[in-house]
Order: structure tokens, then sequence, then C-alpha cells
């Protein structure tokens, strides 16, 4: 494999880059992503070349899973500055490189016994700047939680900010879901006792397309949804825990361990919100 040495992706991580599901010749929250791309683009400063526009683009990306045989695909887009100079660029200009490879699996499948994962508190991830949401280039700090997830065989680590709060894990948003004690999810529900809460932008939480959509659908169902700073104590008082991205879809947090301790978390609303995914496809 070559890579050019002038590659400003590959000496600075200067660009960022965008996961997508297809599905049967269709972009899943296709308008979700553009607005995304759009952010993204206006953050680190990209300027396309005069071709380039999103409908090309999902012209392009189509076109490359048309020749996968599977109906559902995984896409990654990657987005770089061209040029050369050092930390100052020589141009704003971007190029683009696009990737598919087919997905094995029902779409949007949940893990029927939900997902084990603990805290990596090695990693730090930064808050309150305008990178911080975006997905660049440079994500070694996601490939270092995961290795150490890995190792302690979860299927994946919870992420904390500088202020010590739960931002997300390695691959998807996080999300905590609280209703009364002594009362079930359904009579909760009647009661409009349910709050949902995921970290907001600021916490350093990525701008996950499927955050985006289920900020909209759980609003539009009337429960109550709030942005707000999580501390690792407050999964002490959750019913609920949820990551959800693109590609998986929503998956649901059985066990939360922590020095050798196991919370337990039960997926009912979890179990709904993966159904409403399921008849998408």
């Amino acid at each position: 494999m070559f890579i050019d040495s002038n590659n400003r992706s590959f000496k600075y991580g200067d660009g960022f880059f965008e996961t997508l599901r297809v599905h049967k010749n269709q972009i899943l929250f296709w308008a979700y992503h553009q607005m995304r791309i759009l952010e993204s683009l206006a953050c680190l400063r990209l300027q396309g070349p005069s071709f380039f526009s999103l409908q090309h683009l999902q012209a392009q990306i189509l076109e490359r899973c048309a020749g996968i045989n599977s109906p559902n695909q995984r896409v990654r887009v990657t987005f770089f500055r061209t040029g050369g100079g050092r930390y100052v660029p020589q141009t704003d200009e971007m190029d683009y490189l696009i990737e598919a490879e087919p997905l094995q699996g029902l779409p949007f499948a949940p893990t029927p016994e939900g997902l084990t994962v603990g805290f990596c508190t090695d990693i730090r991830l930064p808050s309150g700047d305008a990178l911080a949401s975006c997905k660049t280039n440079s994500a070694v700090r996601y490939v270092v939680a995961s290795r150490y997830a890995a190792e302690k065989k979860w299927a994946d680590a919870l992420l904390l900010n500088t202020y010590g709060r739960v931002v997300e894990s390695t691959k998807a948003n996080f999300w905590l879901v609280f209703y009364p004690d002594g009362q079930n999810f359904d009579d909760a529900r009647q009661n409009k006792a349910v709050t949902i809460i995921t970290p907001p932008l600021s916490e350093g939480a990525l701008r996950g397309v499927m955050r985006a959509f289920l900020l909209d659908v759980l609003e539009g169902w009337g429960y109550k949804i709030k942005e707000q700073p999580i501390a690792p104590f407050d999964l002490l008082q959750a019913r609920e825990i949820w990551l959800t991205n693109v590609i998986g879809g929503l998956q649901t947090v059985a066990e939360v361990e922590e020095e050798g301790q196991f919370l337990h978390f039960q997926p009912f609303l979890g179990r709904k919100i993966q159904r409403l995914l399921a008849d998408l496809m």
C-alpha cells in the first residue's frame, strides 16, 4: 500500500470521516448526514472542489455500493485537506475517499442479552471546543480505549471527559433512562415520569446521526428529553442505558463493570426503539 508522505490526513489527521449505512440502495438518515458533513466542513475550514455537491457525493456513494453483493453496506467517506504545508496549510481545498463493505446479519439487530461495558479512565475526551464533536481523522483516543475494552472482554468502553463526566463510548453516543423506583416502565410512561438524558455536545460528545434522529423521535413521542452532563454516580439511579450509532442502531447495556463490581440495567424503552429502527428496513 502506498501513502503519499505529503498527505495531510496521514501527517496531521487533517480531515474528518463520515460513517453511513446503506440499505437496498438507500442511504439511511441521509438528511442528518448531510447536515453533519456541512458542519464538519465549516468547522475544519475545508472547501470542496468545483464539482463537489452533496447530491454528487450521494450518487458516488450509491455507485460504489452497487458493486457489492449485499443489501446492507457500511460506508466510510474520509475527507482530507489537500496540498502541503505544516500546521499552516497551503490550501483549504479538500478531497475525499469512499470505502464500502458488506454488513452481515439482520439490520439493527439488538444484542438479546444486552452489552457488558466498563469505564476506561486512562483516556479523557476534550470538551468545550469546536472540534470536540467532529469525527476527525485522528481517532487515537478511541483506538486505545477500544483496545482496553477488548483486554477486559467488554463489548465497549465508556469514556469520560476532562471533568470526569461520562460522554460516550468508543463507538456510540450514551443515554440514560430514569423513572421512579417502585414503578414499572408502563406505569411510569402513563404517568409521564420517564426522563431520558444524553450528554450535550459541549461535553465533548460526537455529533451522532442516530443521536440527532432519536432526539427528534423521542420528543415527538412526548418523552421528557434532557441534554445535560452525566456524572458516573448518575448511573446508580438509572433504569436503562443505551448506546447508539448508525451501524448498530440502539444497543441496550445490561451491565456496567467498575472496579470489579457490576451495575445491572433493563431494556424496556430501548426494546421499543429497536423495533422502530427495524421497521425502517
